[in-house]
């Protein structure tokens, strides 16, 4: 658990969350219940369920006050959800400012190194924004 004085000492706070639970009825509903309950804003998030499991990853940002509570929530409830979060403060970075926004959407046979290979796909044309 975060003490208080571990947290930078600027009003604005960011931490980023990352959340790993199986995918039970209720549980992954109670984890983005917590994240709402402390009314942090969420500056971008990612959902996914990967087999039997849900996978959350947030960056919120808001007072000292509001980030240590949803710290202290997911703490108290790794052992009753059986989940597994990982908290890390942060900054919030300066977003760069991009020109053109490409959307693939891929469909292939699951293969070895598939992912790999798209992303230097990708990389070798300079589409290197996402890998950043």
């Amino acid at each position: 658990m975060h003490k208080e004085n571990d947290w930078p000492h600027s009003e604005q706070q960011s931490i980023i969350i990352i959340v790993l639970v199986a995918d039970h009825p209720g549980k992954s509903n109670t984890v983005i219940q917590l994240v709402n309950k402390c009314q942090c804003n969420i500056e971008d998030s990612f959902i996914a369920i990967f087999g039997k499991q849900f996978f959350f990853i947030t960056m919120l940002s808001d007072s000292r006050q509001s980030i240590s509570l949803i710290a202290a929530m997911l703490l108290k409830h790794d052992t009753e959800l059986k989940l597994l979060s990982i908290m890390q403060k942060t900054t919030s970075g300066v977003y760069k400012e991009y020109f053109s926004i490409i959307i693939a959407n891929v469909i292939v046979n699951v293969a070895p190194a598939i992912v790999e290979q798209f992303t230097c796909l990708f990389i070798t044309h300079n589409f290197n924004g996402f890998v950043e």
